[in-house]
């Protein structure tokens, strides 16, 4: 049953799905009339219509696929023909395109004319706020004075005294100019001084928190008054840049998503098109022919 799941996601139209190869071996549709072939004897009979050695070969060498793997799209295949001749389905198509005719074919009174109402496509819109906004975010440069768990406590207050001395710094030179003053003052201390540039974040994001209420206390770009304490030591901090909150309206993804909710009522529709078909239909696998089947290559 899931290579039957897994055929109706390579069939639909419109919908992209990685993993699916273009059925190529199409071009074996049966010719009945070629039963008397020893080449063609029964791998398997899906409701008393045999399936050929000779048409897992082709398809074999069409698509690349394992010999199994074959065997069931064909299954898969002959499934759809036998359900578009009981319901008397005229089809249009290309050999190579047959499977995907036929789905289209038989789900076309089922789903294709049905016109997703609006309430539906506002429910999904409602769903998803998160994915049509984005956050406010915010980038910025900090000064570090890396202070240790157990530093002592004269450590501790001249890593103070020399963020202290970073912030007037930051408030009036461009930050590469900073970062190299404060390597060259640290070079002598107690501690350890990085300076480097912090990406945009959202009030959410992954930074310490003492760092990221510092960040978003700013009404404006600028410099962080006082010195920010948090585990790595203290910080004079910078925010360069703020980048307003965003949101898509209604109107600006509303066909996008009547287009989504109909390509998964299509998916689900074949799921359970396939499904069905399968249920009522008798599959027979030769276990005699399976020795043969092994030795087919591409």
């Amino acid at each position: 049953m899931g290579a039957l799941v897994h055929l109706a996601l390579c069939l639909l139209p419109g919908l992209v799905v990685a993993g699916c190869q273009e059925f190529q071996g199409d071009e074996v549709l049966r010719d009945r009339a070629r039963t008397e072939s020893a080449e063609r004897e029964a791998v398997a009979v899906v409701n008393g219509q045999a399936i050929g050695i000779r048409d897992v070969r082709a398809a074999v060498r069409a698509t690349g696929l394992p010999p199994r793997d074959v065997l069931k799209r064909l299954e898969a295949r002959e499934l759809l023909l036998q359900e578009a001749a009981r319901r008397h389905v005229q089809v249009k198509f290309d050999e190579r395109r047959v499977r995907q005719a036929l789905v289209q074919a038989l789900l076309i009174s089922d789903v294709e004319g049905q016109v997703v109402p609006e309430a539906a496509v506002r429910e999904a819109f409602n769903k998803q706020a998160e994915r049509f906004s984005t956050p406010e975010r915010r980038a910025s440069v900090h000064v570090l004075a890396v202070v240790k768990p157990g530093d002592d406590r004269a450590t501790r207050e001249a890593a103070y005294a020399f963020i202290e001395e970073m912030i007037p710094l930051l408030r009036v030179e461009e930050f590469s100019k900073v970062a190299q003053r404060a390597k060259e003052l640290g070079a002598g201390q107690r501690f350890e001084v990085k300076a480097e540039k912090v990406p945009a974040v959202s009030v959410d994001g992954n930074l310490v928190r003492p760092y990221m209420d510092a960040l978003f206390s700013l009404s404006a770009p600028g410099v962080v008054p006082e010195p920010v304490e948090t585990r790595f030591g203290f910080h004079a901090v910078y925010v360069t840049d703020i980048q307003p909150a965003t949101s898509k309206a209604y109107a600006d993804v509303r066909d996008m998503l009547r287009e989504e909710i109909t390509l998964a009522r299509r998916k689900t529709a074949a799921d359970e098109l396939l499904r069905a078909i399968a249920e009522r239909t008798q599959t027979k696998i030769h276990d005699d022919a399976l020795p043969d089947l092994a030795k087919v290559e591409p």
